[in-house]
């Protein structure tokens, strides 16, 4: 960690895998959801309608909606995203920790076979990941503090071209 000049290999060939893990990006985890949903002839997708008020009794739960329009179901799925105002309209907390940091993707192609090797450097205030995508692409993933985020996301490609030769590891 820091500035260290070692690195801890985690090689799952080594431990009798084919690998450590996947990366399943959240637009196919989407797709395969809403295919399954479209391919059940019980379930019924409502678009385009936003939810004020939801009331629920022994026989399922009613939907209000803003159009004035209202909903009967035995089961609703609070499925409107991590800050779900349908869960929190049925009384169902969550609880949430933010930690200060932001996260920066960024998708690059480069000239080496990444061979499906993805590496971390952690340094004291952040960290730099690189994740292998299909064929000569890779996501750079810097986690920062959230104060800093501006400056990062103000560079230019210029910018970039200048800090690539000072980054530590193999990237």
């Amino acid at each position: 960690s820091g500035d260290s000049p070692f690195a801890l290999p985690f090689d799952a060939r080594s431990a009798g895998q084919a690998s450590l893990g996947w990366l399943v990006p959240n637009w196919l985890l989407r797709k395969v959801a809403f295919d399954a949903a479209t391919a059940e002839p019980l379930v019924t997708l409502e678009t385009g309608r936003s939810v004020t008020g939801l009331v629920r009794d022994a026989h399922g739960a009613t939907l209000k909606l803003a159009d004035g329009g209202r909903l009967h179901a035995p089961i609703v799925v609070a499925a409107d995203s991590r800050f779900s105002a349908v869960r929190r309209m049925a009384g169902i907390g969550a609880q949430m920790l933010d930690f200060g940091r932001i996260a920066i993707v960024v998708r690059f192609e480069h000239g080496d076979d990444h061979r499906g090797i993805a590496h971390e450097c952690f340094r004291y205030g952040n960290t730099l990941a690189t994740l292998p995508l299909p064929g000569r692409l890779s996501s750079a993933v810097v986690t920062l503090k959230a104060d800093e985020a501006p400056e990062w996301l103000a560079l230019t490609d210029a910018d970039a071209q200048r800090l690539h030769g000072q980054l530590p590891g193999p990237w």
